[in-house]
């Protein structure tokens, strides 16, 4: 209601104000057309194969958040602080992602493929 009320009120394209020019009015619309595409879709067909692929989409509503940031300078200066904290957290991140992925690599060298079989001397029948 709020979509088509602004759209009324300051045009859709055409001119400089108009509502689909802000970026926040353009994830708004592209927000409400993704959840009405998810529930056609949820309602008339039940095995639909993109289903994971729209609700990850329908993950593009928590940048309406970003939107409140940047109405309240308290919300901006939490939003910056953690945009800050992701250039540490990266770094981190990293580094644990290659030490894995480097054990990981040593690990299938070493086994290479012995681990299909069991060499268990228990027995498993039930009398």
């Amino acid at each position: 209601l709020e979509m088509i009320i602004k759209i009324i009120t300051l045009g859709l394209v055409l001119h400089k104000g108009a509502y689909l020019r802000n970026i926040w009015n353009f994830i708004d619309v592209l927000t409400i057309f993704i959840s009405g595409v998810y529930i056609f879709l949820s309602i008339n067909f039940e095995n639909f194969v993109y289903f994971r692929l729209i609700k990850m989409l329908r993950l593009i509503r928590l940048l309406r958040l970003l939107k409140l940031s940047w109405r309240f300078s308290y919300f901006k200066d939490i939003t910056f602080c953690v945009i800050g904290a992701l250039k540490g957290v990266t770094l981190a991140y990293t580094f644990v992602f290659f030490t894995l992925v480097s054990f990981s690599c040593v690990g299938m060298k070493l086994y290479q493929g012995n681990l299909d079989y069991c060499a268990s001397s228990f027995s498993t029948e039930i009398n």
